[in-house]
């Protein structure tokens, strides 16, 4: 039976997959042009002197363009952000992760085919303006000390302590087993030893039965439901589950 564990986090991932992880972060931030574009546009803006060289740029286009770009760049990232902490494998890590970058991408592959001419001359010639129209500088950027570099550094800064503060609480609860089963159903045969047949039936995690913690000297437990008198335990050094029983 398992626990709360909506978005399916992995119970526990190697050393290397975690340092994956890390920096698959790190770059599914910088990667996320559209993003980056909305936070520039609201942090910036709307200047009215972009209308003396683009009549058709209100200030309403202004909000829609900013806002979708806005829902789609952070959809983007939450989801890739996702199959990145759910990843269990490193070739499994990088696969989602390019798959995403891909289809985030493909407004940008159909922009730029419209600025070969694949589609009509109105398209391309449309292309051209829109990629030679510099925008406003806007005033709040005056010199060197306030400038734009900074505050997009900022930004980003920010957006990538974010989910690298996310990540560090999964990856806690990871190490505290809070994604392990909250039960398991246990069935011993009597054939090399019949007295373990009397220890078969349910085994609870231990923050299920009122104690404090999801481990015990680090390690992740299930105590024997009723009786309390035997329980598995995860051995480290091993790699496996061991069974334990109270002689007492």
């Amino acid at each position: 039976k398992h626990g709360e564990n909506f978005i399916n986090i992995p119970k526990d991932v190697s050393g290397i997959v975690r340092s994956c992880q890390f920096f698959a972060i790190i770059l599914m931030v910088a990667s996320q042009d559209d993003l980056f574009c909305a936070v520039s546009f609201f942090f910036d803006g709307y200047s009215p002197e972009i209308l003396k060289k683009a009549p058709h740029a209100t200030f309403l286009k202004f909000i829609i363009c900013g806002s979708l770009k806005l829902i789609g760049g952070a959809l983007s990232l939450f989801l890739t952000f996702i199959l990145v902490v759910q990843s269990e494998k490193v070739i499994g890590l990088f696969l989602n992760f390019a798959a995403l970058t891909f289809l985030s991408d493909i407004d940008d592959v159909f922009f730029n085919l419209a600025g070969y001419f694949v589609f009509t001359d109105e398209l391309g010639i449309l292309f051209g303006k829109i990629q030679s129209l510099q925008i406003p500088v806007p005033r709040r950027y005056p010199d060197i000390n306030n400038s734009i570099s900074s505050y997009r550094f900022i930004n980003y800064c920010y957006i990538t302590l974010a989910f690298l503060t996310w990540w560090m609480v999964l990856v806690w609860f990871q190490k505290e087993g809070r994604y392990f089963c909250d039960s398991i159903q246990a069935q011993f045969g009597d054939e090399s030893l019949s007295v373990l047949g009397l220890y078969s039936g349910s085994y609870d995690r231990i923050n299920k039965i009122s104690l404090p913690s999801y481990r015990i000297n680090s390690r992740s437990v299930y105590i024997r439901r009723h009786n309390k008198d035997a329980m598995f335990a995860y051995c480290k050094s091993l790699k496996a589950w061991v069974f334990a029983i109270d002689l007492e």
